[in-house]
């Protein structure tokens, strides 16, 4: 469950980083999130698996909780390339320049 909040944080972290490395002018502001689109994916799926994982844990269903997030990593994984939840998010990217 920490793992969840802490990747989360790391990817805010690399997004912010990498705007932050893009030299050229001519680049829009979104090119950041455009190359980080499988990992900004594969998080959504990951905090998507941990709303109902937190509530398993609170119910003490600690197997099963495991088990969802697997099963969301999984599939993020799995559809990382295919879909593109990142593609919500470009708006996102007028607040890193």
């Amino acid at each position: 469950m920490i793992l969840i909040l802490i990747v989360f944080l790391l990817l805010v972290l690399k997004v912010w980083y990498d705007s932050k490395l893009i030299a050229s002018q001519l680049l829009p502001n979104y090119t950041v999130i455009y190359t980080n689109g499988a990992l900004i994916n594969i998080t959504c799926f990951l905090m998507g698996g941990f709303i109902p994982a937190l509530f398993l844990r609170i119910k003490q269903q600690y197997l099963i909780s495991t088990m969802c997030i697997l099963v969301f990593f999984i599939v993020g994984f799995v559809l990382k390339n295919s879909i593109n939840i990142y593609e919500n998010f470009y708006g996102l990217s007028q607040y890193l320049g």
